[in-house]
């Protein structure tokens, strides 16, 4: 609330739509609290296998898949923290079982050296890794029990304009070393299907948000000093994408509200879906356009066509 200055942002926006007839602009700071884990309990394990071999480099096997939340650079963060070999991870919120080494060598030799030794003492170079989420136990019956791990909250704030995002604004209750760009990239992904039609079936034609659809003044900000115990690393989920993008469609929904007193329309509750598409926004906002949109001529062909 502080770092996105909300009181004194939306007086200059309700000044700025004074001023305005045909743009109008809007804000919203919406809180979220997303549950992160499976609801069916078999789900929460996870494994991993890794092989370290006579020249220091390090083979990791797992189950997990990269979907451009970063999972490479995760996995070597971690290794760093759990073994002298920097690729070295298994997911364990602790140290992981590590293959019998003998005492290391100086910081300035290579790992290798130790590996090559070990090799010669017939020290094994492989381990496993597990790990299951713990205390998972709901009662679908009656309702009671820990259905999730842990919590992240988010108050996400947007304020844009018709054509573009201004700024948007993320205080969001993670460690820092998780990186800025999944609260990024999440924040991107609705905002190209809030206000757009659906005109595809699949990802085969879908288009990736592009340059132009990055806000002007784009803001992450992390709470510092807070260990996440309930999670490898005090890592923390960002939550589901959508929800992020959900101040995007409240936010408009302010910018038509300016809209719909200046027709005057003073009611407080108005229908708008998203997707928020220009013929929603148009009906939404009122005025001589809106209710001429929802009349027939007498030759029985409505005033607006969607191509």
């Amino acid at each position: 609330m502080e770092s996105s200055d909300l009181a004194r942002r939306k007086q200059e926006i309700n000044e700025w739509n004074k001023k305005h007839t045909h743009r109008k602009r809007g804000i919203s700071l919406m809180p979220t609290k997303f549950g992160l884990a499976f609801t069916a309990r078999f789900l929460n394990q996870a494994g991993a296998l890794v092989h370290i071999y006579t020249d220091g480099s390090v083979l990791i096997t797992h189950g997990g898949t990269e979907m451009g939340q970063g999972r490479p650079a995760h996995e070597n963060g971690s290794g760093r923290r759990s073994s002298p070999s920097p690729r070295y991870i298994s997911p364990k919120p602790r140290p992981p079982p590590s293959p019998t080494l003998p005492p290391l060598p100086p910081p300035s030799s290579p790992i290798s050296t130790a590996v090559d030794k070990a090799y010669f003492e017939r020290t094994g170079l492989s381990a496993t890794g597990f790990y299951k989420t713990p205390d998972l136990n709901f009662d679908w019956d009656k309702l009671k029990g820990r259905m999730l791990n842990y919590f992240t909250c988010v108050p996400p704030e947007t304020t844009p304009r018709c054509e573009r995002i201004l700024r948007w604004t993320l205080d969001r209750r993670v460690r820092a070393r998780n990186g800025l760009d999944n609260p990024r990239r999440a924040r991107l992904q609705p905002q190209k299907w809030i206000p757009r039609f659906l005109i595809t079936r699949g990802p085969g034609a879908y288009k990736i948000p592009g340059f132009r659809d990055i806000p002007v003044d784009f803001r992450v900000n992390f709470l510092a000093g807070v260990a996440n115990m309930r999670a490898i690393h005090s890592s923390k989920a960002v939550g589901e994408p959508p929800l992020l993008g959900a101040t995007i469609i409240y936010t408009i929904r302010e910018a038509v509200k300016s809209a719909r007193a200046q027709h005057g329309d003073k009611q407080e509750w108005f229908r708008m879906d998203s997707p928020a598409t220009g013929e929603r926004f148009l009906e939404a906002c009122g005025g001589k356009d809106a209710r001429k949109a929802k009349e027939f001529k007498d030759d029985g062909k409505a005033w607006g066509v969607a191509a």
